[in-house]
C-alpha cells in the first residue's frame, strides 16, 4: 500500500457525481477498480511484482471530520494498492517516490478532470518501507511505525499494518508503540521520569 496526501486548488467534480450527486459528497471512493476484469488484471500485476497504476481508495477524511482541514473538500488521501515495497531494491523505491505522485494526479483526473497536475497545492507521500505485509491484525514490529526521516514521528495510517479497513488498528498499533517509547525514555537516566510525545 503507497499513501499519497495531495491539497487541491479547488475541491475535484467526479465525473459520476454528473448522474449521482452524492459521489461529491462521498468520503472513499474507489478508482482503478472499474471492472472485475480491471481487478483481476491489477492482482496478477501486484503477484508478479509489477509497479501497477495507481489504483485504490481516493479518502477524503476532512468530510467526515471538518477539523481535520481547513478545507475539507480538497484534501485528499490516496492508498493504492502496489507490489510489495520489500522486492524492490533502493532505487526501485526512489523511482517509484519521484514518479508515482504524477501518474496518481493523473489517474485522479481520469475521474475528475479538474484534477490535474496545475491543480495539486501540495502532495506529500508517506514513506516507502520495505516491510513485508502480512494479512492479520498485528502491528508489524515497532520500527514499522516509526518515520525513517523524522525522529519521534509515528505513522499511523492505511499504508501501515494491517492495512486499509475501518478496523482502526493502524492508529492502535502506531499509538501503541509511541506509548512504549516514551515509557521508556521516561525511565532513561536523566529523565526525571518525564518525556513528551510530540
Amino acid at each position: 500500500m503507497i499513501k499519497q496526501h495531495v491539497v487541491l486548488g479547488e475541491a475535484p467534480r467526479f465525473t459520476p457525481a454528473d448522474d449521482e450527486p452524492d459521489v461529491s459528497r462521498a468520503v472513499q471512493i474507489f478508482s482503478g477498480w472499474d471492472d472485475t476484469g480491471a481487478v483481476a488484471g491489477r492482482l496478477a500485476e501486484i503477484r508478479g511484482g509489477l509497479l501497477p497504476a495507481p489504483g485504490g481508495a481516493l479518502l477524503r477524511p476532512a468530510l467526515a471530520d471538518p477539523s481535520q482541514s481547513s478545507t475539507p473538500d480538497r484534501l485528499l488521501a490516496v492508498d493504492s494498492t502496489f507490489a510489495s515495497l520489500a522486492s524492490l531494491t533502493a532505487d526501485e523505491r526512489q523511482a517509484v517516490r519521484a514518479g508515482f505522485p504524477t501518474a496518481t494526479v493523473r489517474r485522479l483526473s481520469d475521474y475528475a478532470p479538474n484534477v490535474t497536475e496545475d491543480a495539486v497545492r501540495k502532495s506529500v507521500m508517506a514513506p516507502l518501507h520495505p516491510v513485508p505485509r502480512s494479512v492479520a491484525l498485528d502491528s508489524g514490529g515497532s520500527d514499522h511505525y516509526r518515520s525513517p526521516d523524522v525522529d519521534r514521528m509515528h505513522l499511523g495510517g492505511t499504508d501501515r499494518q494491517p492495512g486499509s479497513g475501518i478496523h482502526g488498528a493502524c492508529g492502535w498499533n502506531a499509538a501503541s508503540v509511541a506509548i512504549a517509547v516514551t515509557a521508556l525514555a521516561a525511565r532513561a537516566p536523566g529523565s526525571r521520569g518525564k518525556a513528551h510525545l510530540t
